[in-house]
């Protein structure tokens, strides 16, 4: 909706807090950073100059990688916005407590926040007399206070010979956090001195234990198999109940291409298969088997999707593509390439599916290839499916939601991400009257009640000026969030359960923004009217620490 003014109120006003006028659709938003503007820092005046991958939690504190320029060392840094003040985590070229007076952080990565607020990064760690100290290191802050989770060197079993990290520059991957503090992420780690003599690891830590769950190398089915993990890859997930799951791959006798792949979970009873490429089961015919597997979504009720090919007799492109879902021990094929689409033309049929999502309230989030003399281009579509039932929410070539009549969804952008309480985000193309490059990409929120609501649109212009009695208007020249998460898999989130999105934004004007946006519920919908009519509120609240 090119030229219509959004006002901004504060997100905190889910929570009994107030912010700006309405806005025309329904949304709210509060702009809580914008390149160009001060910010906190190691130094004084620094003013942002980049913005990425923001999440946020449900207390609605966010927090955003970002780089800062100006007086003094700037770089890159991680920033967190919380009750309306804006502060600086960490950042390059800060010291880094506990450690030698030499030492400073170096570049970091994205961080993630749980639900205690406590926040895990990764960073490289630079020791300016001693460069064999030099090396990637993972932090946690906890309370305000910088905490060393694990270091490059680190040492981490009773034999002197076992080392954390495998070179000094060495990537670690899947950083996730859960609400108890504990880090997930992979790494490798090396046998004494040598650097060719590496494996790769997956590790639970804390500040206080650094622990090895799984190892290339070593049997998951005990001291006396000759089977082993070959390969651990990305994909993981800590949940809030500690279950830990991860994909990996595993060589030995009896092990060959079309049973070697698996996903593997970590819980209370020790290390198992989720699912295991080679496995028959029950609903398949004789000799059928899974081949490949996609990726493990997995939420605390211990429900998991995900995607597989099939091989075996009577086999062909048509019916090799299947979607699971597994509860508990129970584990169920639920759809099949040439199964009846519910809801679409009669003659319509699904071709593939790709699980993105499996939402905490059990709700398994996925898009459908769609095949039939009545597709007519219209194969891509989105969907539900939970107990049994699929439903279709949404398919390009139809009607938009929350835009203009005869405007569709042209293509959906395969990145999906859910709250706890069952709110599940999107975005996509779109296509249709008065649709040009300039406001042809939308984000929407599907409510736990299942409604669709525009969340933002590119061309929409807001009010960026911090004064209320000022205006200053700016077009939004694209958008986008971070993360695929569903609030419990310990994954950067960027919609927390009260159905706040955290969204980086661009202007017009080439600056960017980091952006709260709400579409509220009916119940809040009128409490924020009567609000908004009555009183004339900040635009932007934001406030620097220190």
């Amino acid at each position: 909706m090119a030229g219509l003014k959004r006002s901004l109120l504060s997100s905190a006003l889910i929570a009994g807090s107030v912010g700006a006028a309405m806005p025309v659709q329904g949304a709210i938003y509060e702009l809580i950073a914008l390149t160009g503007d001060p910010v906190p820092t190691i130094t004084e005046g620094q003013t942002l100059t980049q913005l990425h991958d923001a999440s946020i939690n449900n207390a609605g504190t966010v927090i955003f990688h970002g780089y800062a320029s100006g007086e003094g060392f700037g770089g890159s840094g991680l920033w967190a916005f919380e009750s309306g003040i804006l502060r600086n985590v960490v950042q390059s070229g800060q010291t880094t407590p506990g450690l030698a007076a030499s030492t400073v952080f170096g570049s970091m990565g994205s961080g993630v926040i749980n639900e205690a607020g406590d926040i895990a990064f990764q960073t490289v760690v630079l020791d300016g007399l001693d460069s064999s100290r030099s090396g990637p290191a993972v932090w946690l802050e906890q309370s305000g206070q910088l905490k060393l989770v694990a270091r490059y060197g680190q040492v981490f079993s009773q034999s002197s010979t076992r080392v954390f990290g495998g070179s000094p520059t060495d990537s670690w991957y899947g950083l996730s956090l859960n609400d108890h503090g504990d880090a997930l992420f992979t790494s490798d780690y090396r046998i004494g001195s040598d650097l060719s003599i590496k494996r790769r690891g997956l590790w639970v830590a804390n500040p206080d234990e650094l622990k090895l769950i799984a190892s290339e190398g070593a049997s998951p089915f005990g001291p006396f198999s000759s089977v082993r993990f070959d390969t651990i890859s990305q994909g993981l997930s800590i949940q809030t109940n500690s279950t830990t799951s991860f994909f990996a791959t595993l060589e030995g006798p009896g092990i060959i291409d079309s049973n070697s792949r698996a996903h593997w979970i970590v819980d209370e009873s020790g290390l198992k298969t989720f699912a295991r490429t080679g496995e028959s089961f029950a609903e398949l015919e004789d000799g059928v088997v899974p081949t490949s597997l996609g990726n493990l979504y997995l939420n605390d009720s211990g429900e998991g999707t995900w995607k597989a090919f099939l091989f075996g007799p009577g086999i062909t492109s048509s019916n090799n593509d299947t979607m699971w879902v597994r509860s508990g021990e129970s584990t169920q094929l639920v759809l099949r390439g040439g199964d009846s689409a519910p809801g679409t033309e009669a003659d319509t049929i699904f071709r593939g599916f790709w699980p993105y999502l499996m939402t905490a309230d059990g709700k398994a989030v996925f898009e459908g290839e769609l095949a039939g003399p009545s597709v007519e281009g219209h194969s891509e579509s989105l969907w539900f499916y939970e107990k049994g039932v699929a439903e279709i929410k949404a398919r390009v070539g139809f009607q938009a939601h929350g835009v203009g009549a005869d405007v569709v969804y042209e293509s959906f952008v395969n990145r999906y991400a859910g709250s706890e309480s069952g709110h599940v985000l999107f975005s996509g193309f779109l296509d249709g009257p008065g649709v040009d490059n300039s406001n042809d990409f939308g984000i929407w929120v599907i409510a736990p009640d299942g409604e669709i609501n525009l969340l933002i649109r590119e061309g929409d212009v807001i009010d960026i000026d911090a004064d209320p009695l000022a205006e200053s208007l700016a077009t939004i020249t694209y958008m986008d969030y971070s993360g695929i998460s569903n609030g419990e898999d310990g994954k950067p989130s960027p919609i927390n359960s009260f159905g706040t999105a955290v969204l980086t934004v661009g202007f017009a004007d080439g600056r960017e923004g980091i952006l709260l946006a709400t579409v509220p519920e009916p119940s809040i919908l009128g409490a924020v009217c009567f609000i908004a009519c009555a009183t004339r509120w900040p635009k932007r609240s934001v406030r620097l620490s220190g």
